[in-house]
């Protein structure tokens, strides 16, 4: 996104009475979301915990609540999964390119913010297939320094006639999706 796209975008903001970001504050929140992009692909689980407060709520892909998870605890569980190159979802999956995309942000007040992010990953071996999947974070301004203090990771459900997405199983109900 370019400067200007995010200048018009924050003037759009103030017509709609929405709390209109510092541009400070936007590009530290992005950079959040680019450190955790440039820890899922140089599998490097300290890198990616440092975008989260010392204690914060994470929600994996899988659905798995982990409350009041330390910044070391998210570190060795990435690095482990990292290590093996496993996923709750994918199981082995190898070695993938992950991109994190900031799609909206919502500034609650001048120190909490909602960030909305969309993940793509791609097996290196199999570029064309990929799994998509959503973030919604809430970030916390302490100390003049924004940080993840609850994260939800979500599955995109992989729709008829689409190439990515997961596929989403559910128990008791059988659709064309399973039956192919």
């Amino acid at each position: 996104m370019t400067k200007k796209s995010v200048l018009h975008a924050l003037l759009r903001r103030r017509r709609t009475k929405a709390r209109p970001i510092q541009w400070e504050d936007y590009v530290a929140i992005r950079q959040l979301v680019q450190d955790m992009q440039d820890a899922q692909n140089t599998k490097n689980g300290e890198l990616f915990a440092s975008a989260f407060a010392r204690e914060h709520d994470y929600i994996a892909i899988n659905g798995r609540f982990l409350p009041n998870q330390s910044r070391q605890d998210n570190a060795r569980i990435h690095q482990r999964l990292y290590d093996e190159s496993t996923s709750s979802v994918a199981g082995e999956y190898g070695e993938v390119e992950v991109r994190l995309e900031v799609s909206k942000i919502r500034l609650l007040t001048p120190e909490v913010a909602v960030v909305h992010v969309r993940g793509e990953f791609r097996p290196k071996s199999q570029p064309e297939k990929k799994a998509k999947n959503i973030v919604t974070a809430v970030v916390q301004k302490q100390q003049g320094k924004w940080e993840i203090v609850a994260f939800h990771n979500a599955p995109i459900q992989k729709r008829e006639g689409e190439d990515t997405g997961f596929v989403v199983h559910i128990e008791g109900v059988e659709t064309e999706q399973e039956v192919r």
